[in-house]
């Protein structure tokens, strides 16, 4: 009996721990990120944009080209995860890498700009973004599959229509690039160094793979 004693209490043990690092680690993809947005556009034709992006200044959110490029005006529409509405204009965009980077009227109620990190080969990666309406977070690695500087894939994660300019993230949540498109494979994005650098000063144009843009 008391060697059924200790394999009960092993087990009970081992299940809570399992249980306690499952609350751990799914509760960083329940919710979006306070910095991941939705970014609605007027468009010159009769339907209009809507897209994700990324709180990375104080007053600048990084998106898509491809999200803003048909749109009526330089002025668009950021929505925050707490529902804070706040009218932003187009300042900066560049087609290839497909980023747009754009500038808040005012900066939000208690929410602070997204820490970033550095590239990790081979580390975990999470996609972050609003598809049709509906937020979601999918989880993948980074490929070694390389495109030149400017282009990178997170693979096991595949974006969908409306998730274009939302955030990659690492483990801590730390911003590590704005994804643009996809394939069967996974999800390409621009790393935050390079969108860091093209919200001051255009880059060059790298040659890039052809996906499905979203």
């Amino acid at each position: 009996m008391k060697n059924y004693k200790n394999e009960l209490t092993t087990t009970v043990t081992f299940a809570l721990l399992c249980l306690m690092t499952a609350l751990t680690f799914g509760s960083e993809n329940d919710q979006p990120k306070p910095q991941c947005v939705r970014v609605y556009v007027e468009d010159r034709g009769p339907t209009n944009s809507a897209g994700s992006g990324t709180y990375i200044t104080p007053l600048l959110i990084a998106t898509c080209n491809h999200v803003v490029s048909d749109r009526k005006e330089d002025r668009c529409e950021v929505v925050f995860p707490n529902q804070e509405r706040i009218q932003a204009s187009v300042i900066k965009t560049s087609k290839s890498p497909d980023v747009a980077i754009l500038k808040l009227d005012r900066a939000p109620k208690g929410v602070k700009p997204i820490a970033s990190a550095s590239l990790v080969e081979g580390q975990a990666l999470e996609i972050q973004g609003y598809g049709k309406g509906d937020w979601k977070s999918q989880s993948g690695t980074l490929s070694d599959t390389k495109y030149g500087d400017g282009v990178r894939e997170v693979s096991g994660a595949r974006a969908r229509s409306g998730d274009s300019g939302g955030p990659v993230l690492d483990k801590q949540g730390s911003y590590i690039g704005t994804l643009w498109g996809s394939n069967k494979a996974g999800t390409y994005f621009t790393p935050a160094k390079l969108v860091f650098k093209i919200a001051e000063i255009e880059a060059d144009k790298p040659h890039y793979p052809q996906p499905i843009l979203y």
